[in-house]
């Protein structure tokens, strides 16, 4: 009789702005092994249905995650920018029901702190959230465009006659494109390459237009992000964990993921040398491999 090795789930956690199919439909490779969902923000902050919104985006994102989790046994994490961030904060608080990570674009704090440059200013952070609470769906679509352009061609998109450089820091280029309600964007990559996941997160997430309750839960996102700082519980943090991480990514920058690499101890790197903020794109066979070996090894 042929011995089966049983394999940990696996559970993804989408990143802030999108929902959990995009990312689901890029990491569908990873489902011919092993049991794998994929939740998003929206759907952890409702699934906390106990905790009231007086609890704090912290508070509430840790319950709905750990209500995600099964009853028994351990669960492999990975996350996807706010979901690789809330990933490594629940395995520093829960060590025993995670049995390992793997990161894409994660980072201990999206904003920039003393001692840890690597992030968004404060104060930039506050104009885009203060930007989204006034117009949320145009700044929803320039995030999502913005995102999918640098993945996929690593060219900027016009608004009117001014262009925007993939050196600028990403949230600060958001706020430019919030002085109307239907800002007359023309992504490049868009004219060049019809590509069929970014007709997707375009057409089919934005048709319907934006709900109250999405909204709400994206502010919601944006006060975790503003809040969490993850540095003083790495050094704790032993179990295998895998970084993968773009060296051009303009939201979260490569240093973030070194700055982790540094501090703990049992950790893999894979840094790509292009991908921007959603390396899972476009990761070639052989670093699938890599990947596969890493949550088989877990």
């Amino acid at each position: 009789m042929q011995h089966v090795v049983r394999k940990d789930p696996v559970v993804i956690i989408s990143g802030w702005g999108f929902g959990r199919g995009f990312l689901e439909d890029q990491l569908a490779w990873m489902k011919t092994s092993r049991d794998l969902s994929c939740v998003s923000l929206e759907e952890l902050l409702n699934s906390t249905s106990e905790l009231g919104r007086e609890h704090s985006a912290r508070e509430r994102l840790i319950s709905g995650l750990e209500s995600q989790l099964s009853g028994e046994g351990s669960t492999i994490l990975i996350g996807w920018s706010l979901g690789a961030i809330l990933a490594l904060e629940f395995a520093t608080l829960f060590p025993k029901r995670i049995s390992g990570l793997l990161l894409f674009c994660g980072t201990p704090s999206f904003c920039q702190r003393e001692g840890f440059p690597c992030g968004t200013s404060r104060s930039e952070m506050s104009a885009f959230r203060k930007g989204f609470r006034m117009t949320p769906e145009p700044v929803l679509r320039a995030f999502r465009e913005r995102v999918c352009d640098i993945a996929h061609e690593g060219l900027c998109y016009t608004h009117h006659n001014s262009g925007f450089r993939l050196s600028e820091n990403i949230f600060g280029s958001y706020l430019k494109v919030t002085q109307s309600q239907r800002p007359n964007m023309t992504p490049i990559c868009f004219q060049r390459k019809r590509n069929s996941e970014l007709r997707w997160v375009y057409e089919e997430e934005t048709s319907q237009g934006l709900s109250d309750e999405l909204a709400s839960s994206l502010l919601c996102g944006l006060s975790y992000l503003e809040h969490v700082d993850l540095r003083d519980g790495l050094k704790s943090c032993d179990l295998p964990l895998m970084l993968v991480h773009a060296q051009d990514d303009a939201v979260v920058p490569v240093e973030a993921s070194r700055y982790i690499e540094q501090s703990v101890s049992n950790c893999r790197t894979l840094f790509l040398p292009r991908g921007g903020h959603t390396p899972f794109l476009n990761l070639s066979d052989l670093e699938k491999k890599e990947i596969e070996e890493f949550l088989d090894n877990v």
